[in-house]
């Protein structure tokens, strides 16, 4: 609050010198880029001896509503602001130098020379070019960075999906093959089933030939017997 107070101050001041210096041939716009020079020419020493330029007033739109307020004018002249008599040299304009160069060839007014000095210099065109450019490259390397994003996003995927569908066949192989074995299995336990059912059967059959085969000869002997007799 104290910066900007006494920031307000020095910008009153910057005002009112030049009210008094009253430069013709100027405009509203002209005496704040002069008020502005002023203001920012003020230097002041930091706490460790450094001495600190000034900087513009960024506060006008305030001090407009403001400068009515006794406590923005404590500081009135243009001793407060340390104006060397070269500044104030500067600042003021010759009429005679302003009545030569008053017109140009095509009638249009021209700046006036000592004013010059304090108007904003306009940013050279390759500044503005420049950073153009450098804005156009950052948004093509972000573009290009996203479009690289994109395609190894693609890439990921597709490595993930080819995994998938690698173990999903893998999956199926091993499945069909377990299937492959219970078949045989069971192939090979209807084999024994089967084996072991014919084998009951000539066991029976063999069985029933033997009693035959005895019978029979019981028979014969006891045929034998009964013709002896």
């Amino acid at each position: 609050m104290v910066d900007n107070q006494l920031g307000c101050q020095k910008w009153a001041a910057a005002q009112k010198a030049v009210d008094k210096l009253n430069p013709s041939g100027t405009n509203e716009d002209d005496r704040y880029n002069i008020a502005q020079n002023l203001f920012k020419e003020e230097t002041r020493t930091t706490k460790k001896g450094k001495i600190k330029k000034g900087k513009i007033f960024t506060l006008p739109h305030c001090y407009e509503v403001l400068k009515d307020d006794e406590k923005w004018k404590k500081r009135e002249d243009l001793d407060d602001l340390h104006l060397s008599n070269k500044r104030k040299r500067t600042i003021e304009l010759n009429d005679d130098e302003e009545e030569e160069d008053a017109s140009t060839d095509d009638g249009k007014r021209s700046p006036t020379p000592n004013l010059v000095s304090y108007l904003k210099p306009k940013r050279p065109d390759g500044c503005k070019k420049d950073k153009t450019e450098k804005k156009k490259r950052k948004g093509d390397d972000e573009l290009t960075n996203a479009m690289e994003a994109i395609v190894k996003a693609r890439k990921e995927a597709n490595e993930v999906r080819k995994m998938a569908r690698n173990q999903d066949a893998a999956g199926e192989e091993r499945r069909l093959a377990a299937e492959e074995r219970r078949v045989a299995a069971e192939e090979r336990k209807v084999a024994l089933e089967e084996r072991k059912v014919g084998m009951e059967e000539r066991a029976k059959l063999f069985e029933r030939e033997k009693h035959l085969f005895f019978l029979g000869k019981a028979l014969v002997l006891l045929g034998k017997s009964t013709c002896s007799s």
